[in-house]
Protein backbone atom coordinates (compact mmCIF):
# COMPACT_ATOMS: atom_id res chain seq x y z
CA UNK A 1 0.00 0.00 0.00
CA UNK A 2 2.80 2.39 0.88
CA UNK A 3 4.40 1.82 -2.54
CA UNK A 4 1.17 2.83 -4.32
CA UNK A 5 0.75 5.89 -2.11
CA UNK A 6 4.29 7.07 -2.89
CA UNK A 7 3.71 6.57 -6.60
CA UNK A 8 0.41 8.45 -6.43
CA UNK A 9 2.09 11.38 -4.71
CA UNK A 10 4.84 11.38 -7.35
CA UNK A 11 2.28 11.27 -10.17
CA UNK A 12 0.03 13.93 -8.65
CA UNK A 13 2.08 16.76 -10.16
CA UNK A 14 2.03 15.03 -13.53
CA UNK A 15 -1.76 14.83 -13.61
CA UNK A 16 -2.03 18.59 -14.13
CA UNK A 17 0.33 18.29 -17.12
CA UNK A 18 -1.64 15.35 -18.51
CA UNK A 19 -4.92 17.17 -17.97
CA UNK A 20 -3.55 20.19 -19.83
CA UNK A 21 -2.54 17.92 -22.74
CA UNK A 22 -6.09 16.65 -23.03
CA UNK A 23 -7.72 20.06 -22.59
CA UNK A 24 -5.50 21.66 -25.23
CA UNK A 25 -6.17 18.96 -27.81
CA UNK A 26 -7.58 20.25 -31.08
CA UNK A 27 -9.22 16.89 -31.85
CA UNK A 28 -12.89 17.32 -32.76
CA UNK A 29 -14.95 15.00 -30.56
CA UNK A 30 -18.36 16.49 -31.28
CA UNK A 31 -21.10 13.91 -31.18
CA UNK A 32 -19.25 11.88 -28.55
CA UNK A 33 -19.92 11.78 -24.83
CA UNK A 34 -17.52 13.70 -22.63
CA UNK A 35 -16.04 10.39 -21.47
CA UNK A 36 -15.41 9.06 -24.99
CA UNK A 37 -14.14 12.43 -26.17
CA UNK A 38 -11.68 12.57 -23.30
CA UNK A 39 -10.38 9.07 -24.05
CA UNK A 40 -10.04 9.91 -27.74
CA UNK A 41 -8.04 13.00 -26.86
CA UNK A 42 -5.89 10.95 -24.49
CA UNK A 43 -5.12 8.47 -27.27
CA UNK A 44 -4.09 11.37 -29.52
CA UNK A 45 -1.83 12.94 -26.88
CA UNK A 46 1.90 12.88 -27.40
CA UNK A 47 2.52 11.11 -24.09
CA UNK A 48 2.76 7.34 -23.82
CA UNK A 49 1.57 7.28 -20.21
CA UNK A 50 -1.58 9.24 -21.05
CA UNK A 51 -2.27 6.74 -23.83
CA UNK A 52 -1.82 3.92 -21.33
CA UNK A 53 -4.31 5.51 -18.94
CA UNK A 54 -6.86 5.71 -21.77
CA UNK A 55 -6.28 2.09 -22.83
CA UNK A 56 -6.65 0.87 -19.24
CA UNK A 57 -9.89 2.78 -18.84
CA UNK A 58 -11.21 1.42 -22.15
CA UNK A 59 -10.43 -2.12 -21.05
CA UNK A 60 -11.86 -1.87 -17.55
CA UNK A 61 -14.98 -0.03 -18.71
CA UNK A 62 -15.34 -2.35 -21.73
CA UNK A 63 -15.71 0.56 -24.16
CA UNK A 64 -16.25 -0.69 -27.71
CA UNK A 65 -16.87 2.61 -29.51
CA UNK A 66 -15.57 2.20 -33.09
CA UNK A 67 -13.68 5.52 -33.16
CA UNK A 68 -12.08 4.76 -29.82
CA UNK A 69 -11.04 1.23 -30.84
CA UNK A 70 -9.74 2.54 -34.19
CA UNK A 71 -7.63 5.16 -32.38
CA UNK A 72 -6.24 2.49 -30.06
CA UNK A 73 -5.44 0.25 -33.04
CA UNK A 74 -3.69 3.11 -34.82
CA UNK A 75 -1.54 3.70 -31.72
CA UNK A 76 -0.71 0.01 -31.37
CA UNK A 77 0.18 -0.23 -35.04
CA UNK A 78 2.60 2.69 -34.64
CA UNK A 79 4.19 1.32 -31.46
CA UNK A 80 4.58 -2.44 -31.59
CA UNK A 81 7.60 -2.52 -33.94
CA UNK A 82 9.15 0.71 -32.68
CA UNK A 83 12.84 0.26 -32.10
CA UNK A 84 14.03 0.86 -28.54
CA UNK A 85 10.54 0.98 -27.02
CA UNK A 86 11.00 1.44 -23.27
CA UNK A 87 9.16 -0.49 -20.54
CA UNK A 88 6.45 2.17 -20.28
CA UNK A 89 5.87 2.05 -24.03
CA UNK A 90 5.69 -1.74 -23.97
CA UNK A 91 3.21 -1.63 -21.11
CA UNK A 92 1.09 0.89 -23.04
CA UNK A 93 1.12 -1.36 -26.11
CA UNK A 94 0.05 -4.32 -23.96
CA UNK A 95 -2.89 -2.30 -22.59
CA UNK A 96 -3.79 -1.24 -26.13
CA UNK A 97 -3.96 -4.94 -27.08
CA UNK A 98 -6.40 -5.54 -24.24
CA UNK A 99 -8.52 -2.51 -25.19
CA UNK A 100 -8.66 -3.40 -28.88
CA UNK A 101 -9.77 -6.96 -28.15
CA UNK A 102 -13.03 -5.64 -26.70
CA UNK A 103 -14.30 -4.92 -30.22
CA UNK A 104 -14.22 -8.57 -31.41
CA UNK A 105 -13.87 -7.06 -34.91
CA UNK A 106 -12.10 -9.28 -37.47
CA UNK A 107 -9.85 -6.45 -38.65
CA UNK A 108 -8.69 -5.72 -35.12
CA UNK A 109 -8.22 -9.41 -34.32
CA UNK A 110 -6.02 -9.61 -37.42
CA UNK A 111 -3.91 -6.74 -36.08
CA UNK A 112 -3.56 -8.51 -32.73
CA UNK A 113 -2.45 -11.73 -34.45
CA UNK A 114 0.10 -9.75 -36.49
CA UNK A 115 1.41 -8.02 -33.38
CA UNK A 116 1.56 -11.35 -31.54
CA UNK A 117 3.65 -12.80 -34.30
CA UNK A 118 5.90 -9.91 -35.33
CA UNK A 119 6.60 -7.69 -32.32
CA UNK A 120 10.18 -7.89 -31.08
CA UNK A 121 8.92 -7.34 -27.52
CA UNK A 122 7.96 -10.38 -25.46
CA UNK A 123 5.39 -8.56 -23.31
CA UNK A 124 3.58 -7.10 -26.32
CA UNK A 125 3.57 -10.47 -28.12
CA UNK A 126 2.21 -12.19 -25.01
CA UNK A 127 -0.78 -9.88 -24.63
CA UNK A 128 -1.50 -9.65 -28.34
CA UNK A 129 -1.61 -13.45 -28.59
CA UNK A 130 -3.72 -13.82 -25.48
CA UNK A 131 -6.33 -11.28 -26.58
CA UNK A 132 -6.34 -12.32 -30.24
CA UNK A 133 -7.47 -15.74 -29.06
CA UNK A 134 -10.42 -14.35 -27.03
Amino acid sequence: MRKHAKKALRDLNLYSDWNRLVQNSSLDTSGKSVELGTYLKMLHADDVYVKRLAARAMFHEKLADKDLIDAAAKNLNAMYMQEGLDAQGQDTAAWLCKAIAISKDAEHKKLLREVGQDSPYKKIRKYARKYAAN
